[in-house]
């Protein structure tokens, strides 16, 4: 339903500079602030806590989809794209949704309000639903909305631990390739993700979710990348490249952002040889081009 974005390791980057410039001023804080140790310390994860694995999957790969995306609940569209992440994992929605057919699963307004309360710390109603949410539409015959489902899973989302202070806790939780095999992969991805209690739980009953996300940022990413030498054949309008290798294999390729495909479409035409690097979308396996060398 969503693409890997290809920013995420430039977002490291960005973290790991930041965190190296402040260093210096966050060991000195933490000499100066005292520590609760008995609550500061990583701690597995609890039984109760393990169901927030749901909606923590779906803001990573809801943050992993789009280009700079940051965890934002008052936008419209972020909002809804994570809890369509949520629902389309139909292992995860089950137990308050009705599977229709083979690709969609039904959800009342009350239990996506549920959904929609683990996701979101501040949530107090569900947000206008955008026309360009992708992979959700609302039923007014049943007053449930509809989400396209995910039939086969290729990642899945891991709560490593957490450490508690104040009634805040701080989850690590990793982004992992699905695998057949008992063999340990390296994740795609690692996040650190802030909780707090779910006091909108408070009023249902039976609550899945005891716990409300309040913020969740990336920490580290190894996305596989690549390069092939290939002789360019077409540039579409949707930002796709499309040419062949040099041993005779067509490959398409997604250009990054508006500005390269401009500068591909008006610098570069139908038989010149590119050398392309790329990186590969874990979950899709689609190729995105991250920098470009023309060989005219």
């Amino acid at each position: 339903m969503k693409k890997i974005a290809t920013t995420v390791l430039a977002g490291t980057l960005a973290l790991s500079m930041l965190s190296g410039c402040s260093k210096e001023q966050t060991t000195q804080e933490k000499n100066e602030t005292p520590i609760n140790e008995e609550t500061s310390q990583a701690q597995p994860i609890t039984e109760e806590m393990s169901s927030m694995a749901a909606p923590i999957d779906a803001l990573i790969r809801t943050m992993s989809a789009e280009e700079d995306s940051e965890y934002d609940p008052s936008d419209n569209l972020f909002f809804w794209n994570a809890l369509a992440f949520m629902a389309a994992n139909i292992e995860i929605s089950a137990p308050r949704a009705e599977q229709v057919d083979e690709t969609h699963v039904m959800i009342t307004e009350e239990a996506t309000q549920e959904m929609a309360s683990a996701l979101f710390a501040d949530y107090s109603d569900l947000l206008q639903l955008p026309e360009e949410a992708d992979g959700v539409t609302y039923s007014e015959e049943n007053e449930a909305y509809l989400f396209e489902i995910t039939p086969e899973k290729t990642v899945k989302t891991n709560l490593v631990e957490y450490v508690e202070e104040d009634g805040v806790y701080t989850v690590t939780a990793e982004l992992l390739p699905v695998s057949d095999t008992d063999t340990e992969t390296e994740p795609i991805s690692t996040w650190e993700v802030t909780m707090t209690e779910n006091t909108y739980a408070d009023g249902i009953t039976d609550p899945i979710y005891l716990y409300s996300v309040s913020d969740i940022k990336l920490l580290s990413s190894n996305v596989e990348t690549g390069a092939d030498t290939i002789t360019l054949q077409s540039i579409t309008e949707d930002g796709m490249l499309k040419g062949k290798t040099e041993d005779g294999t067509e490959i398409t390729l997604r250009i990054a952002n508006d500005d390269t495909l401009s500068l591909l479409k008006e610098n570069y035409k139908e038989g010149d040889t590119l050398t392309v690097l790329y990186q590969i979308d874990p979950i899709s396996g689609e190729k995105t081009i991250t920098n470009v060398d023309v060989q005219k």
